[in-house]
């Protein structure tokens, strides 16, 4: 996630800036390029209505994308990372 950090405050924070510049946080995912980890699918909805989940969540390897949450700090201007984590493209 070292290398996810690095690769987020290049062109993506950019973006996410010109995207919305008056924003003091941002939401980001990303292509690393490179493995990163591994997570799993949703197997139904956040919120159902009586929906029945059944079985295990569909696992996925190799992830090379990443969501992180960043902030920025009023006092030193720097964008601070307060989450990061490997993410579904």
């Amino acid at each position: 996630m070292l290398r996810a950090d690095s690769v987020m405050r290049g062109q993506p924070l950019r973006n996410a800036i010109a995207a919305s510049p008056t924003s003091t946080s941002h939401t980001i995912t990303f292509d690393v390029g490179e493995n990163v980890g591994r997570g799993y699918r949703r197997i139904g909805p956040a919120k159902p209505n009586n929906v029945v989940r059944n079985g295990p969540p569909e696992r996925v390897d190799s992830l090379t994308h990443a969501q992180a949450r960043v902030e920025l700090n009023q006092a030193t201007g720097e964008w601070e990372t307060i989450t990061m984590f490997p993410a579904l493209p």
